[in-house]
């Protein structure tokens, strides 16, 4: 009798470490017919919510549960910034950056399989900067004036317009005007993106570029003094 018992023991046991080996190679790979897959939106503005669409599929169509139980979605800096179902619609992010989006399957024992997973990037969009710098700061008629846009990490997606207060127009982050005439102009610049445009204005001062000096003389001692920051001082003959 024990050893009937003790037969039939250890044939349960192969039995049962057999069925573990199986479940296992399950949860490590996919068959080849389930596939999982799916989309985020993006790029979305600071707020707003990235659609989320489960398309992963198997021989009975979309969303298998043969192939797949269950559904877990993993994102961090959203909310949910964990979801555990078919889908959760959307996630909203609140502060503009990147983020990444992970689908894994859960088996019918509810666990997540680790190895089986697809991922997506999130790119969360800020409101734009506008400010800008120009060199020289006191230009002078027919001087390159050069103008930046602040922001050196310009979405590429953005727009950015200039109004040199002239007649000239512009656009790009980096960019030259050659003012004719002196004068006072407002300058303008507008960057804008997929979310807002923004607008920002400076009041630029652009001297006359024509000769000017004042003389005095006491006795023998002649003194020449520019009239003003254009002028270079030149003697040819004294």
């Amino acid at each position: 009798m024990k050893k009937r018992t003790s037969a039939f023991f250890q044939a349960f046991l192969m039995l049962g470490i057999l069925l573990c080996v199986v479940h296992e190679s399950h949860a490590q790979q996919l068959p080849a017919a389930c596939v999982l897959q799916m989309t985020a939106q993006s790029p979305i503005c600071a707020g707003s919510c990235s659609a989320l669409t489960n398309t992963s599929y198997g021989p009975l169509g979309n969303g298998d549960t043969a192939c797949f139980p269950n559904f877990y979605w993993d994102a961090p800096g959203g909310i949910p910034s964990s979801y555990l179902g078919f889908s959760p619609g959307c996630i909203t992010y609140n502060s503009p950056g990147s983020y990444l989006i992970t689908l894994y399957s859960v088996d019918a024992q509810g666990n997540i399989e680790d190895s089986n997973f697809v991922s997506a990037n999130v790119t969360v969009l800020g409101p734009p900067d506008a400010g800008f710098t120009y060199s020289p700061q006191d230009p002078c008629m027919l001087d390159l004036v050069v103008f930046d846009v602040n922001d050196s990490t310009l979405n590429p997606n953005n727009y950015i317009t200039w109004d040199f207060g002239d007649g000239n127009l512009g656009n790009g982050p980096h960019i030259t005007n050659q003012y004719q005439n002196q004068g006072t102009y407002t300058v303008t610049c507008c960057v804008g993106n997929a979310c807002d445009t923004l607008c920002t204005t400076q009041i630029i001062t652009v001297h006359d570029g024509s000769p000017h000096f004042t003389w005095t003389s006491a006795c023998e001692r002649v003194d020449f003094t520019p009239d003003s920051i254009c002028d270079q001082l030149i003697i040819t003959h004294f």
